[in-house]
């Protein structure tokens, strides 16, 4: 009875957008909206200003303190994946057999008691490494997402926040 209408994550994704395009006003509003901060720190990238027509990552990705294993299974089987990097956009991961690249696939992320469950395009990235990109999920499962690279965040190492912690990788 005393729910909030719409779903928590439309909520973020409608106050990350309020806060690019008047912060002042968010600021202002964000005090009664019940949004962790650390909510409204995972979000889209800017664009470059040399190039503000082309972003290769829409998402920074989130190196995980602890990596997690997921199920891959496509209309070529089944196959687990040892996933070590996830953003809201996707992921990498190191695959334990042989797996198909390039095709379509669902995941399954056990988080704890909980899953995290969409479908996902596969890539190649390096020997044994796996690139996925998301295609769809539901709001609760990109949810759990959002509170698994904020765990992540919250143990990370300082100089993060500054931008000086990026393992090597561009956002």
């Amino acid at each position: 009875m005393l729910k909030w209408q719409h779903h928590r994550e439309l909520r973020i994704a409608a106050a990350q957008a309020l806060a690019k395009i008047d912060p002042r006003y968010a600021t202002q509003i964000m005090a009664d909206s019940g949004l962790e901060p650390g909510e409204l720190a995972i979000g889209p990238l800017d664009a470059a200003p040399a190039c503000p027509w082309v972003r290769q990552r829409r998402y920074e990705r989130i190196v995980l303190r602890k990596s997690v294993t997921a199920t891959v299974s496509s209309s070529w089987g089944k196959s687990t994946l040892n996933v070590r990097e996830v953003s809201l956009g996707g992921g990498m991961g190191t695959k334990a057999d042989t797996l198909r690249i390039g095709s379509d696939a669902d995941l399954d992320i056990a988080v704890g008691m909980r899953h995290i469950r969409a479908q996902v395009l596969l890539r190649r990235a390096h020997v044994n490494d796996v690139g996925f990109e998301f295609v769809t999920t539901d709001l609760e499962s990109r949810h759990r997402l959002r509170h698994l690279m904020m765990d992540s965040l919250e143990h990370a190492p300082e100089g993060r926040a500054s931008g000086r912690w990026n393992y090597g990788r561009k956002p």
